[in-house]
């Protein structure tokens, strides 16, 4: 479903354009990061026709936000790669990453990236990025990664300075491997 029409933030191009525009007026850097969300999509035993028009419709969304962000001048674009849907084995997601950044990056000036997670101790006992390297082949399309994280510094109520430093070492080390891969800055916000 291309729900584009009826996006609840920006009822239209126009009123996105006057809100990014504000925010560089006032000597702000901005990142546009458009999310394709938040349907959940069955994307068991699809055909190929199916994944050829899902990325097509994924990149004629991103390609027209970066154009948006061209106009405003904005600093950085980028998107979260579902990493969680159900690729068939037969695509090659190198490709289609790779042609979807690079056609982003054919109409956007700015500074490329992509977002990845570290969830919480519930999903994993150390902080650990998801997706992983092994599957985001195509970092060195980008310029940089942006690292979402809940993963706590500490569970305590009153952490030491120490133990906290020790969580934020942990977290750092969690990502490490996407600037170890591919020499890329990673921006974390827990």
């Amino acid at each position: 479903i291309n729900d584009f029409t009826n996006n609840p933030n920006y009822p239209n191009d126009e009123i996105f354009l006057e809100e990014v525009m504000a925010f560089k007026r006032e000597g702000l850097h901005v990142l546009i990061a458009p999310q394709i969300c938040c349907n959940s999509i069955d994307t068991k035993n699809k055909s190929k026709e199916w994944w050829d028009a899902y990325f097509d419709e994924t990149e004629k969304f991103l390609v027209h936000f970066a154009k948006l962000a061209e106009q405003t001048d904005a600093d950085a674009f980028m998107y979260a790669i579902p990493s969680w849907v159900e690729y068939q084995k037969t695509l090659d997601l190198d490709y289609e990453w790779k042609n979807i950044f690079r056609s982003i990056r054919n109409v956007f000036s700015g500074e490329l990236g992509e977002m990845v997670w570290i969830l919480g101790p519930e999903i994993s006992t150390s902080p650990k990025p998801i997706p992983d390297t092994t599957f985001v082949t195509w970092g060195n399309e980008l310029d940089f990664f942006f690292v979402a994280t809940e993963f706590p510094l500490s569970t305590k109520d009153n952490p030491s300075n120490e133990e906290l430093e020790e969580g934020a070492r942990a977290v750092v080390n969690g990502v490490k491997e996407f600037y170890d891969k591919f020499g890329k800055p990673a921006i974390i916000r827990n």
